[in-house]
């Protein structure tokens, strides 16, 4: 990637974060950025780089056991990155990258997880009934419990009740 489109990134990631907005007109953005004197080619290439989401998925897992499962590389879209606060994306990191899930499931807890969050507002505990909803095995939810500690309170209340 040449320095041009990593400048039009640049701006473009200013005009983002920068007024906490996004700026959905597509055009203006265009129109706004050819006139500090960047080429339409050269803006073209950088939104597509931009805004194309990064999902890089591993082939099939089957019934691979989660320790010997590959690493799932997955990163927030912008859209995810706007809704979900850094709090769920920094629990949403650590269970997709401690392997307990499979790709689908962490994609079903991401999903919902944004829904969540554009209905109204996502808590810890909203989210540990996601996940609760997503896995179904209770040794994968006590793995989950291990890798992301702020869980355990959640998961000993129920396993108190189970005789």
């Amino acid at each position: 990637m040449d320095n041009t489109i990593r400048e039009i990134i640049d701006v473009l990631t200013k005009k983002v974060s920068g007024t906490g907005e996004i700026v959905l007109e597509e055009d203006k953005i265009i129109e706004d950025l050819m006139d500090i004197g960047f080429a339409k080619t050269d803006i073209l290439k950088a939104m597509e780089l931009f805004f194309t989401e990064s999902i890089i998925k591993p082939l099939s897992l089957g019934d691979i056991k989660p320790k010997y499962r590959p690493l799932y590389n997955r990163s927030f879209t912008l859209t995810e990155k706007v809704y979900l606060s850094a709090e769920a994306q920094k629990f949403l990191k650590k269970i997709v990258y401690s392997r307990l899930l499979t790709p689908e499931q962490n994609e079903n807890l991401i999903s919902r997880a944004v829904r969540n969050m554009y209905q109204d507002s996502l808590d810890l505990s909203l989210l540990w009934e996601i996940i609760e909803d997503i896995v179904e095995e209770e040794t994968i939810l006590n793995q989950i419990c291990q890798a992301v500690p702020e869980f355990t309170d959640f998961f000993k209340e129920e396993s108190q009740f189970i005789n």
